[in-house]
């Protein structure tokens, strides 16, 4: 019997002023197609003679290998399409993440933060600051794994706030040992007391770091509250006045949108351009929604794609969070002429992320940091970490073990969604939350598409 071919399921249909296009959700083919020639993938199976006839032979060997038509039936094609996910995933599998939860106590009180719910405990928290002994456990944790092949490029201090003046010989240690294990150190900080960092950052032993802004002036002084009442922004601001001025550090501004601030958002990149930060290679902005599985008030809820369609195009695809990560990804076909890296995991956290905090818990991510039922393991003394059954669930949370996504044609872009988040939505995280992200990828697909041919 003569081989039938049919288009593949993995494809990803777009149009855009009657050009068309298919991107292959598979392979990360991408080609442009005339309408006629959509309708006929689109239409039935066809014999090889009949893709011929249609189009040409050299065009349907170029279909064949880019993916967009296959001999295989559905079934076959969903399990080659997760033999291929599982083959990038093993790729993934030689670097990891580490993060160091400092300590659990902050001198802020963000009303929004998914941690402030166990701040009753705020004594408890003030003695929770690592020690040296944990410290030298943890780096012993990342020697031996580096022996092992495994790359590990940085460390990420997280908290509470990790750079709390108080915390400064702590965080000095753990930069210097950084320093000597040739891993850079970047932080997750609220930048109020970086001042008291000054030196360590002039002196290349702290690289990066992320800082929270959620607007201008009082906006942000009413979302990032300090304890004792203190005005925030001004205080940040000049912090990183100073830094750009006079380090290499490297800076992230994040800001947390909702409905209660997201009309001051063009306002406050005006204030970054009038600064000049805009302008310095060695910082960033970024915007993303507050998580809306945190909400619990459904008017409050809100997600990256409804915070991109308030904002300019260029600002939406480079500066919200969720397009950013989706832009840069596509970047590598439509302008790097790179096959995109394509991924069946949401992040590190499943199952190449270890975080520990100053009681030697081992948590998957950093938004579990503290909760209890969320531990994968302990750290010993001695530098080794006994995992539990939990983190084997973490590992395993990959787009191909989940059959809702592993026949979606999204599935290596959209990668499932975050673990977290869909675990705090549904108390299930092998629950696909697919939310607008079709959307999202649709138009940062026309998006590059647009700039890579056309210039726009």
């Amino acid at each position: 019997m003569e081989k039938k071919y049919r288009a593949s399921i993995y494809n990803i249909y777009l149009e855009e002023n009657e050009e068309y296009y298919i991107f292959q959700g598979s392979t990360g083919a991408l080609s442009s197609f005339e309408g006629e020639g959509i309708k006929f993938l689109k239409d039935d199976v066809h014999t090889k003679d009949e893709y011929i006839k249609f189009f040409n032979e050299d065009i349907f060997n170029r279909m064949l290998k880019r993916g967009f038509i296959t001999n295989y039936d559905t079934n076959e094609e969903k399990e080659y399409h997760r033999k291929l996910s599982k083959a990038i995933d093993e790729k993934n599998s030689k670097s990891i993440s580490i993060v160091i939860a400092v300590t659990y106590y902050c001198n802020f009180r963000c009303p929004y933060c998914f941690e402030n719910v166990s701040r009753k405990n705020l004594n408890e928290y003030k003695k929770s600051l690592i020690t040296k002994e944990v410290v030298d456990d943890i780096f012993t944790f990342i020697k031996n794994k580096k022996e092992d092949g495994i790359e590990i490029n940085s460390i990420m201090l997280f908290g509470g706030e990790p750079l709390l003046k108080e915390n400064f010989e702590i965080i000095k240690y753990i930069a210097e040992r950084g320093q000597l294990e040739s891993v850079k150190i970047g932080a997750v900080t609220n930048g109020y007391d970086l001042d008291s960092y000054f030196e360590l950052c002039k002196n290349n032993l702290i690289s990066h770091l992320q800082i929270t802004i959620d607007g201008i002036g009082k906006i942000h002084n009413r979302r990032r509250v300090h304890a004792e009442g203190f005005d925030t922004f001004t205080k940040i601001e000049k912090n990183i006045d100073y830094l750009l001025e006079n380090s290499s550090v490297e800076i992230e501004s994040i800001g947390n949108y909702d409905n209660k601030n997201i009309y001051n958002i063009k306002e406050l990149i005006e204030f970054y351009k009038s600064k000049g930060w805009s302008d310095n290679d060695r910082f960033s902005y970024y915007f993303r929604s507050l998580h809306a599985c945190y909400k619990t008030n459904k008017e409050e809820k809100m997600d990256d794609y409804i915070l991109g369609e308030y904002l300019d195009r260029d600002v939406k695809f480079n500066h919200v969070v969720k397009y950013d990560e989706i832009n840069n990804l596509l970047k590598r076909i439509f302008l790097e002429k790179k096959v995109p890296y394509l991924s069946p995991e949401y992040c590190s956290a499943c199952g190449r992320m270890y975080v520990f905090d100053s009681y030697r818990n081992v948590y998957p991510c950093w938004e579990t940091v503290g909760i209890e039922n969320m531990k994968i393991g302990k750290l010993t003394e001695g530098g080794n970490v006994l995992l539990n059954s939990l983190y084997k669930k973490w590992k395993d949370r990959k787009t191909y073990n989940i059959e809702r996504c592993n026949e979606c044609s999204y599935s290596l872009i959209c990668r499932g969604e975050c673990p977290m988040h869909t675990y705090v939505s549904t108390g299930e995280m092998y629950d696909p939350q697919c939310g607008n992200n079709k959307k999202i990828i649709d138009e940062s697909l026309i998006y590059n598409i647009e700039k890579s041919i056309y210039g726009k």
